[in-house]
């Protein structure tokens, strides 16, 4: 092949390639001559077969074939010849089709900057070690004993309030015509979820058992259901029951509701779930200010290409996130606005620099994973798609096929753990202190983190409140069921 570089300019190269034609033929036809062993044409035994008929009937396709074949071998020769390493999947345009001409075509594409390493042992990360005291076990088991949710009879009549359970019956019309799917019975309400479109909730507030109403609501303009989207309807509710929130006491009781035996148990794992919340909490804030702390420390030149890509892929999630905003406000649910008094100009700038971060970063850790051989091992990938496939029970079989024919699939998948091993063999080199903290400091302190740090438009995961535990035994209740699935018409 005759190699020509057309371009050399900071990362970007750029090779125009020339392939004889003669070299082409030779190799379409030792392809044909292959496929004749066992090509069934009518009136020739098997390697019987002329090359010309062969020609005729596979000529295109074998050449089209030789081609990808020619061009993948050319390419990957070619960087190994000259120790290119490229940032991204090389970009290849044919020019010039062999069809009984030269094969050429340039190879595009950026490299790997040079990177000198910071002293990795001279930067300094303070770890925080939160202490759980006995009293925020016992806040953590009220707060939890206030979220059970479990409702019986009032206990003496009075109006429905927010946080009481209605049961109604209800027919739902447009005009005087019943609609398809807008009725129900015995269906359970809990005023203030938020269950229903907005407007019918509120209408049922001060209702007594027995009572019957008219309820008057517009679906909002962009209900999925196109018969209904931006019409009035009126649903005649029947009020069946009211039932108000009967709490749960800090006893055994509670602990069983948990699927545990007692109080004890409970405590100690409600200790446990607190340790372990606060010492993620503590990883994800200490890992922020160390990568914080890795992107500052280097200078280098960043592969535009890839930024470009990473951009695009960053501002297609902005603006699906706009699109939700949009149709949480036509529902009435508007909540904050991340995005408020910002034009597209200014979005695109603070986002390029979320790219221009991530991809700083992403080149970072893995050339230090490259230069200090920290990889994932076979089993790590293993387990990670066996992960990734208890999530899609039944279909098991059909995930592992996926992954093992898409390697950039595959690539997505483990590059978080690649970056949590190399994150933690960089933080084994660092000067770490540490300092003992209440839950509140800590929170204080993460938050602190994530207002400082660069990028703080990446929609990084916020921690929850310290205040406030998950499950010591999180099991997932069925959610009450409407007796005929048309209620679900009357629902978000």
């Amino acid at each position: 092949m005759n190699v020509m570089e057309t371009q050399a300019e900071g990362l970007k190269r750029e090779f125009k390639i020339v392939i004889p034609s003669a070299d082409v033929t030779e190799k379409v036809d030792a392809r044909l001559k292959e496929l004749g062993t066992t090509a069934n044409l009518p009136g020739f035994r098997p390697g019987h077969v002329p090359l010309s008929l062969l020609r005729g009937k596979y000529g295109q396709s074998t050449l089209a074939e030789i081609v990808q074949k020619l061009i993948s071998e050319t390419s990957q020769k070619l960087l190994q010849e000259r120790s290119l390493r490229p940032a991204a999947q090389p970009h290849v345009d044919v020019t010039t089709f062999p069809d009984g001409k030269d094969l050429e075509f340039t190879l595009t594409l950026e490299l790997i900057p040079e990177i000198e390493f910071m002293d990795f042992t001279k930067i300094e990360i303070e770890r925080l070690e939160p202490t759980v005291e006995p009293e925020d076990v016992q806040k953590a088991i009220e707060n939890a004993a206030a979220g059970q949710r479990r409702h019986g009879p009032l206990a003496k009549p009075r109006p429905a309030a927010e946080g009481d359970l209605v049961i109604l019956d209800f027919v739902g019309r447009l005009g005087d015509t019943p609609f398809e799917g807008g009725s129900a019975e015995n269906q359970q309400l809990e005023l203030g979820s938020g269950q229903f479109i907005p407007g019918f909730e509120e209408q049922l507030a001060g209702v007594k058992a027995g009572d019957e109403k008219v309820v008057t609501v517009n679906f909002p303009e962009a209900y999925p259901s196109p018969d209904l989207a931006g019409k009035e309807a009126t649903f005649d509710v029947t009020v069946k029951e009211v039932q108000e929130r009967i709490p749960f006491a800090v006893d055994d009781e509670l602990a069983k509701a948990f699927g545990l035996e007692n109080l004890d148990q409970l405590r100690e794992q409600m200790k446990e779930n607190l340790q372990r919340e606060y010492q993620n909490v503590t990883h994800m804030r200490e890992k922020r200010e160390y990568l914080d702390a890795l992107a500052t420390g280097h200078a280098f030149d960043l592969p535009e290409g890839v930024v470009d890509a990473e951009f695009e892929t960053i501002w297609e999630q902005v603006q699906g996130r706009r699109e939700q905003q949009k149709q949480a406000e036509a529902q009435g649910q508007a909540g904050e606005d991340e995005f408020e008094g910002k034009d597209d100009a200014t979005l695109r700038a603070e986002y390029r620099d979320v790219a221009e971060r991530r991809v700083r970063l992403g080149l970072l850790l893995s050339e230090i994973g490259r230069e200090h051989d920290v990889s994932l091992s076979q089993q790590e990938i293993n387990e990670a798609v066996q992960h990734e496939a208890q999530h899609h029970q039944g279909q098991e079989a059909q995930v592992f096929e996926y992954f093992q024919k898409n390697m950039d699939a595959l690539q997505r998948l483990i590059a978080p753990l690649f970056e949590e091993k190399v994150v933690k063999f960089l933080l084994g080199k660092a000067k770490v202190t540490t300092r003992k903290v209440t839950p509140d400091e800590l929170m204080n302190e993460v938050q602190a983190t994530m207002e400082k740090a660069v990028g703080k438009n990446e929609k990084a995961a916020k921690p929850k409140s310290g205040k406030k535990a998950t499950s010591p035994a999180p099991k997932k209740k069925a959610a009450p069921k409407a007796k005929k699935k048309a209620a679900a018409k009357a629902k978000k």
